[in-house]
């Protein structure tokens, strides 16, 4: 008996093309079109450059802390949703029967299942990575910005220029993570049927391409002022 049937897929088929498709098309955009990623890593490079000015970096290490919180909480996060994700195996009559009131639902046979469990195991597994990285990468970050001399003691020293390379490393790894946060929203539309999988799927990369090239936020880091429209 088939597992899959043409339009489950079709779903995956969508589902991975939108998985590796966006983040490819995003990168060579913002190589002609600055958007969230790109902005924001040059205000990165700009902040490890004012921080040589100053002597107490107290502001620095607290920014920095800052974002290895974040990475932490969502490290935690992914943890926490693994669990209820593998508790869910032994639980599957009563999901399948509650998800199979939905509209629009379909019959899901177990093997069935246990694949789409398997496809949101793998996002989040995919993102603890990630984010687990982000943490250590922004650790690394303090480092370097302890070890930068003061700009009159060291003018030619390109620490604060690794610093803010260390930043943008760990910064991509935590949008990364997000994104794969994003899609696991789309792979739960498949638990309801194919046709909402593949919808859902489009619907993330539309939100995740407005989100980082025609957002509001990106309109204030390019210089610019938002509309009374925009907002």
């Amino acid at each position: 008996m088939k597992i899959l049937s043409p339009l489950d897929v079709l779903g995956l088929v969508v589902f991975a093309a939108a998985w590796w498709g966006y983040p490819w098309y995003a990168e060579r955009r913002e190589q002609h079109t600055p958007g969230l990623v790109q902005l924001t890593n040059r205000y990165r490079y700009e902040w490890m450059r004012q921080m040589l000015a100053r002597d107490m970096r107290m502001v620095d290490t607290a920014l920095v802390n800052t974002l290895t919180q974040s990475s932490v909480f969502f490290s935690s996060t992914t943890v926490l949703i693994l669990g209820g994700l593998l508790a869910l195996v032994g639980t599957s009559e009563t999901m399948k029967a509650a998800l199979g009131k939905l509209p629009g639902a379909v019959p899901t046979s177990e093997q069935l299942w246990e694949l789409k469990l398997l496809l949101l195991v793998a996002i989040f597994v995919y993102a603890f990575f990630k984010f687990t990285w982000s943490l250590r990468q922004f650790n690394f970050v303090g480092i370097l910005v302890g070890a930068a001399a003061p700009r009159e003691a060291a003018p030619e020293d390109d620490v604060w220029q690794r610093a803010g390379a260390m930043a943008v490393l760990a910064a991509e790894d935590f949008n990364q993570g997000l994104r794969a946060y994003y899609f696991a929203f789309a792979a739960i539309g498949w638990f309801v049927n194919p046709t909402v999988f593949i919808f859902a799927s489009i619907v993330v990369v539309g939100i995740l391409y407005v989100l980082e090239f025609r957002s509001n936020a990106v309109k204030v880091l390019g210089g610019g002022t938002p509309t009374a429209d925009d907002r």
